[in-house]
């Protein structure tokens, strides 16, 4: 059965049921929203104007990790497709390199990484190390304060890619001196991402420093 809305002077307007229609029940909303918005259902029949959001990037909340071993970030959604960590000063307290390892509903993933990192020292110095545990900075930042940020990228299904990009600041062995470091690789995790994890090989706790989770979908 239609029912049909007739102009004032010609032609109509017709809304149509299917041909085997369950009991539904629409409640329009009391007024006419704003231009560009939409009708969105709440599921029980209840519609309402609704604005198209612009943004996809979600920020999470800064963490101050002190006297921490690790730092998780956890209950990210399946449908998230990009992951930017973001550090400023992050320190540890002795020595150690930075790891950063992918985690399922199943617990944090430490094998199956393809990840090849390096730094360029102050004096020019440069190396480079393969690491199959973890996304893994190679200079290890002792004591030293590291910034810059980790992103992860969704490839295909569980797969995903790591682009880091780090700096320390080694003032404290001699003025103006720092060091960069690089890496990329991906893994893949056999199931679908849920969390993250900033640690240090040593097990060493933070001493200070932030750092910041966005998730883009």
């Amino acid at each position: 059965m239609a029912l049909r809305l007739n102009g004032a002077t010609a032609g109509y307007v017709e809304l149509n049921a299917p041909d085997s229609a369950a009991s539904n029940t629409l409640t329009l909303p009391n007024g006419n929203g704003t231009s560009g918005q939409y009708l969105q259902t709440n599921g029980s029949g209840g519609l309402s104007w609704q604005t198209v959001s612009t943004s996809n990037l979600t920020r999470g909340t800064a963490v101050t990790p002190t006297a921490q071993s690790t730092i998780d970030f956890t209950g990210i959604g399946s449908d998230v497709r990009r992951i930017t960590l973001i550090l400023d000063d992050l320190t540890f307290s002795t020595s150690g390199s930075m790891q950063f390892q992918l985690g399922t509903s199943g617990g944090f993933v430490s094998s199956g990484y393809n990840f090849v990192s390096g730094y360029i020292y102050y004096n020019s110095q440069a190396t480079a190390g393969h690491y199959t545990t973890s996304f893994q900075e190679r200079a290890g930042f002792a004591a030293r304060p590291t910034s810059g940020r980790v992103c992860f990228e969704n490839i295909a299904g569980n797969l995903w890619s790591c682009a880091m990009n780090l700096g320390g600041d080694f003032t404290a062995v001699g003025a103006g001196n720092g060091v960069f470091v690089g890496g990329g690789g991906s893994v893949d995790l056999g199931g679908t991402l849920t969390q993250v994890r900033i640690l240090n090989n040593g097990s060493n706790n933070f001493t200070a420093g932030t750092v910041n989770i966005l998730t883009e979908v």
